[in-house]
């Protein structure tokens, strides 16, 4: 015993929280020789408040919270949090209201992987397309949701996203609202992004000059069993939200013990898990 003690992160969800994340995890930090322990905590939306005080005063390493605890989370972070907040850093010497960092690793991802595959083809980015169910239409949320989303897609410090212009990206709450395809030009292709949904986009065949990635951590079969037949027919690049969600895993270790592990390891965890 060297008298440190073992790190700690909790995955809270409610009816059921952790897997596959926490066995996708546990086996990325073990591939990397991390000694850190995951646990996962089913957490009903009027406990989460209480619970991650808790895992505070326990000096937690930080908190994965699944899409089903994400709304009782506002309750914990700071105003001005990022939209899709996924993670929860711990910070103890934090000199503010809240000893937690709201953190959107799904927004650092899906911004990655589209530009790593339009670089693979020398492209740029000529149209965005943000699907969020949740999204509210008014006229001043839009304009507000539009100039955050190009504010990040410039601040990302890109090639690929340099010249879009608030008129590149369009907000909409229905897939069948979205009409990709229309772009015109050598080497200009489309991101679509699949921010928050409930169901898989029905017929959907996303033109081969098109990015598609999907955020959501759903882990209903039918749902997989749709992307994965997207993902097989698709014209364009398809990235599953298991292909997104091990991304973030991967980006997480390296957040919190600056170590690099291939997301292709959780990847491969993940699969494992859902084959099941």
């Amino acid at each position: 015993m060297d008298g440190t003690t073992e790190p700690i992160i909790a995955i809270i969800g409610h009816p059921i929280a952790g897997n596959p994340t926490q066995f996708a995890l546990e086996s990325g930090l073990e591939s990397a020789e991390i000694d850190c322990r995951v646990l996962s905590v089913d957490l009903p939306s009027d406990r989460v408040s209480t619970a991650v005080a808790g895992m505070d005063a326990m000096n937690f390493r930080g908190v994965w919270v699944a899409p089903s605890s994400a709304a009782a989370i506002d309750a914990v972070v700071p105003s001005g949090s990022p939209n899709l907040i996924d993670f929860l850093l711990h910070d103890a010497s934090a000199a503010s209201v809240s000893p937690w960092l709201a953190v959107s690793l799904k927004q650092q991802v899906w911004m990655e992987l589209a530009a790593q595959t339009l670089d693979r083809r020398s492209h740029r980015c000529g149209k965005v397309w943000w699907i969020d169910e949740q999204t509210d239409l008014s006229p001043a949320r839009l304009l507000a949701e539009k100039n955050l989303l190009l504010e990040q897609l410039l601040d990302s410090n890109r090639n690929c996203f340099a010249e879009l212009t608030r008129d590149d990206i369009e907000v909409v709450n229905d897939p069948a609202h979205a009409q990709p395809g229309q772009l015109s030009g050598d080497e200009v292709d489309e991101v679509i992004v699949f921010a928050r949904l409930t169901s898989p986009p029905a017929s959907w065949q996303p033109p081969a000059t098109s990015i598609t990635l999907d955020l959501n951590e759903n882990w209903d079969a039918d749902y997989l069993s749709h992307w994965d037949q997207i993902k097989a027919e698709s014209k364009g690049t398809s990235l599953r939200g298991a292909d997104v969600h091990a991304a973030c895993l991967s980006k997480l270790t390296e957040l919190l013990f600056s170590r690099q592990v291939d997301p292709e390891v959780f990847q491969e965890a993940l699969d494992e898990y859902l084959a099941v």
